[in-house]
């Protein structure tokens, strides 16, 4: 008996084959949030292999859909007051430390947190690269805060070039809207109207016509294993 694929991208293909059924009948939106978990508990390393996740299965999905009809968007909901700080050399750990400070005589990693549940105690005698060591925060509070930066918004398939620029959060909902024949998009669009005149898609049309959103965090939906 062959042994089970431990590829994660061929876990986020299985898994992404469960999840398609949905889309004969409505657009996928998938959120998982492991990323923010990490996060919110000063856990750097876990932020950043939840998100290498996230990477594997955006190009997963990218490899299953046909982005000439459909349009994949991909971002988040908010940022984390997660800073890199000071100049690391080329090469130096991510998670590793920086310097040394030259006020208390002790190392600094280049990674910290402006808030959160970790020690405002930087010590020397830690490793810095384990999964569960928890950066540095400037002020303690049971749980690390979102921040209020702008976040990024990635598109490609049909009508991806309407995202550009800054735009406000409302105006997302009205773009997938609008490239899918939906709601008041269905009404501005001359071609959906045009599509409503010509003969009535097939199912398979309809469904590969459907929006795959794809929020912060899907890979922690959707990888389960590594």
């Amino acid at each position: 008996m062959e042994s089970r694929s431990k590829d994660p991208l061929s876990i986020v293909r299985l898994a992404f084959q469960f999840v398609a059924i949905a889309l004969i009948a409505s657009p996928l939106r998938q959120s998982g949030g492991r990323i923010d978990h990490g996060h919110h508990e000063n856990r750097a390393a876990r932020a950043l292999r939840e998100t290498s996740e996230f990477s594997d299965a955006v190009a997963a999905v990218l490899e299953l859909v046909d982005v000439r009809e459909t349009l994949v968007l991909v971002t988040a909901d908010h940022s984390h007051p997660f800073t890199m700080n000071s100049y690391p050399t080329r090469g130096n750990p991510i998670l590793g430390f920086a310097g040394i400070s030259k006020k208390d005589g002790l190392p600094y990693t280049t990674l910290s947190y402006a808030n959160g549940p970790s020690t405002t105690k930087r010590k020397a005698d830690v490793n810095t690269e384990a999964v569960d060591y928890q950066q540095v925060s400037a002020v303690p509070l049971r749980l690390e805060t979102h921040a209020g930066e702008d976040v990024a918004l990635y598109a490609i398939g049909p009508m991806a070039h309407m995202v550009h620029g800054v735009l406000e959060q409302h105006i997302v909902a009205h773009l997938v809207d609008y490239a899918a024949c939906l709601g008041d998009g269905a009404r501005l669009r001359s071609r959906c109207q045009e599509q409503r005149a010509s003969a009535a898609p097939t199912v398979a049309e309809s469904s590969l016509a459907r929006i795959v959103s794809v929020l912060v965090s899907l890979a922690a939906s959707l990888v389960m294993l590594r």
